[in-house]
């Protein structure tokens, strides 16, 4: 009698955190203020959102991740896998700017659309960050930092160009990285109060990850950027420099464990430290798309494949007790 007692309890308990997956919970949740948000424009990144999700939830982060999508862009299949994981959807217009990337940037003409939080006044506080990014560790601080008005914080770009793509700027070059003002303090360079401003070096925000407190009057002033086509032509990567422009002298700085390039760990080790790094992003290639896995020879592809292996673990589970507690 006990043990079917016990057995009784698992179950309601299991179906207690299941329930937390569903689309019911979707409708549920209450609307917060304070969000993450992420912009998803095309069905080949939904692995990396639905991972991040995961990543956002195993943190136990107390807020809700919010994908932007463009109407009628996604198949249906995605949007109902972002459903049936209980996960919040926004409809947008797309952002567009007065220059077409091409060819190896062409991923840069979806990236003006990273402004679009800035105007979202519906919300005190947006943390946006890209699709191609996990939580390793709690964030929350991000959430709740203080900002002053029309400022934003962001973790400084990494203008080392170590991939050597020799269409990026001249002046992408170590010497002019605030990752490498860090190298000889390496033990205080994931503190905040030890963060290079924001006027070092290229002075370059790196757009993967933004804490943005909307203000119609920033909004404005970014769309005007976006229209200058002149200006908008000596543009290298899009919305950074947008923010630049909008935001100089005015972006507070974040260290770099919450926006940790994986290129970072070889082009600065002698900061990086993987049990310090709170959020890892993926530029340029993606993990999902190592045909190696989790066998992949860098070790931060790792952490990614372990992640979405996990998620499709405890998805599994949860289907199964859903399955049972009918």
């Amino acid at each position: 009698m006990v043990s079917r007692s016990a057995a009784v309890l698992g179950m309601c308990l299991a179906a207690v955190v299941a329930f937390r997956w569903s689309a019911e919970m979707a409708e549920r949740r209450p609307v917060h203020k304070r969000v993450w948000m992420v912009q998803l424009s095309s069905d080949e990144y939904l692995p990396g959102v639905l991972t991040l999700d995961f990543s956002m939830k195993k943190v136990a982060s107390k807020y809700a991740l919010v994908v932007m999508h463009p109407r009628d862009a996604l198949s249906d299949a995605t949007m109902a896998a972002l459903r049936r994981r209980g996960i919040a959807t926004k409809a947008i217009t797309m952002l567009r700017a007065a220059k077409t990337y091409t060819g190896f940037d062409a991923r840069f003409n979806h990236a003006w659309t990273k402004l679009l939080p800035h105007g979202m006044t519906e919300y005190d506080r947006v943390v946006e960050l890209d699709a191609d990014m996990v939580a390793l560790q709690n964030a929350d601080e991000l959430m709740e930092m203080r900002l002053e008005p029309a400022t934003m914080a962001a973790t400084h770009a990494c203008v080392c160009n170590p991939k050597q793509l020799a269409h990026y700027p001249a002046d992408f070059r170590p010497e002019n990285c605030a990752y490498t003002a860090q190298h000889a303090r390496p033990a205080t360079a994931h503190l905040p109060e030890h963060a290079v401003p924001g006027r070092f070096g290229l002075a370059l925000p790196n757009g993967g990850l933004q804490v943005i407190d909307p203000d119609a009057g920033t909004f404005r002033r970014l769309l005007a950027v976006l229209a200058n086509a002149t200006l908008v032509a000596s543009f290298s990567h899009a919305e950074q420099n947008a923010l630049r422009l909008v935001f100089a002298g005015r972006w507070v700085a974040l260290p770099w464990v919450y926006n940790g390039l994986y290129t970072m760990r070889e082009a600065h080790q002698p900061i990086w430290n993987d049990s310090l790094v709170k959020i890892v992003h993926y530029i340029i290639e993606k993990p999902w798309d190592d045909a190696l896995q989790e066998h992949s020879h860098l070790e931060t592809y790792r952490w990614w494949w372990r992640l979405q292996k996990e998620r499709l673990r405890f998805e599994q589970n949860m289907a199964r007790v859903s399955d049972e507690v009918r």
